[in-house]
Parts: structure tokens; sequence; C-alpha cells
């Protein structure tokens, strides 16, 4: 994205915060260096280049024509979009994700769900024979993403007939790929490995999956 600066001359603006640049490679380096990949960004898909964009089908159509968007397999668009194109002002869209509360019929605690993956998944763990309780957001884990120390907090903690538990995250198949889930997951790994549980994260195919075989857990009773 560029915008006219007062003297005339094309440059390089942020879409993230709204930062000029008059060099492209140090306007790179402030998305990649600054901001979220998946939230704020996503990168081209392409080795030569790994531009971080807001919209890839948009870029590879304007500046990889050659490449058929078919192709691409991945998150397509960022999740938050900022508009910076009104003077003095900044317009920012948020994605209308599903969010609410859920009672456990298992626990009788309201969870809260921020997308209709968690929610579908919610339904399936109170329906699944073999689970005896699950909670959301249990804890955090410390992770490094780019040199720098965060926290990630998984999204549900599941305790199992069998005494065994399990930690999963609830991911859109389409953020799998990205650097920053890599490096969350590792670490949730790590930590779950030391307590002798496991770390599992479900996508919306592995959800259906499990709904299915808690359907025929269901027709075996």
């Amino acid at each position: 994205m560029t915008l006219p600066f007062s003297d005339g001359s094309s440059k390089y603006c942020c879409f993230c915060c709204g930062v000029r640049f008059s060099d492209y490679n140090e306007f790179t380096s402030h998305i990649i260096d600054n901001h979220e990949e998946g939230r704020d960004y996503v990168s081209c898909p392409l080795d030569h280049c790994k531009a971080p964009v807001r919209d890839v089908a948009l870029h590879l159509k304007v500046k990889h024509p050659g490449f058929n968007v078919k192709n691409f397999k991945g998150q397509a668009r960022a999740i938050v979009w900022h508009d910076f194109s009104a003077k003095g002002k900044k317009k920012t869209k948020k994605p209308r994700f599903k969010q609410g509360k859920y009672e456990s019929t298992k626990t009788g605690k309201i969870l809260g769900y921020r997308s209709g993956l968690e929610e579908k998944l919610y339904k399936i763990l109170d329906s699944h024979d073999d689970v005896v309780s699950f909670f959301a957001e249990p804890f955090h884990i410390d992770y490094i993403h780019k040199g720098q120390a965060h926290k990630y907090t998984p999204d549900i903690l599941v305790n199992f007939m069998d005494g065994s538990k399990q930690v999963w995250e609830v991911k859109p198949s389409d953020q799998t790929d990205l650097e920053m889930n890599k490096n969350k997951w590792r670490a949730a790994e790590e930590a779950c490995k030391i307590r002798g549980w496991s770390f599992q994260v479900y996508t919306e195919q592995r959800i259906s999956k499990l709904g299915q075989e808690v359907r025929r857990q269901k027709i075996d009773e």
C-alpha cells in the first residue's frame, strides 16, 4: 500500500499502523518485525518474494500474474484491517467471528468461545463418552518468536476417563503453517511432555472427524 506524502512523492505506508517509509525493504522489515503474521498481515507464498501483504490473492494477481491463485493453500487474508486513507483518521475493520458463552453439561461451567470451531468442539466434548471434563484457556506458556519472549494460552485442557490429560489448540487449517503458531506449539508440546500430557492441534477437519467418532459412540451404545 502506498500513500502520497505532502511533497507529492510516493512512499510506503504500513497498512498495520500507518508509519511511512521511503525504502521498500525498510517498509517490509518494519511489518514483519513489529506486527503479527496472520492477524495483521499474511506472507506471499512465493519464496523469491515473501512480502507481507493484507490479501494474498490480490497481491498475486498484481505482482505475480503468472502464478495460479488456485494453487495457493494457506491463510489468504489478514484478520484485522486498518484504513489510513482518511487524513488524520484510522479506521479498523475487525473480523466477525462467532463469539459467545457455552455452558458445559459435564461441569456446569460457563466457557467463552471466540469462534464457531471452539463452540462446535465444546459440544462434541460434552457428548464424548471418554471425556470427564474440559476447561478453556487453562494456563499460560512462555515461548520465543523472532528472538522475543511471549505468552501463549492454549484453548482447552481435556481430562479423560483413563486419567490422561490433553491440551488442545483450535485453529483453522489455513493458519497451521504460520511460524508464530509453530513456535507456540513447540513450546506447548515441551510443557505438556514434562507433565506427562500430550498437545494436539484441532483444525476444522479434525473436529469434524471427532464429531463423527462421537456420533458412532452413541449408535453403538
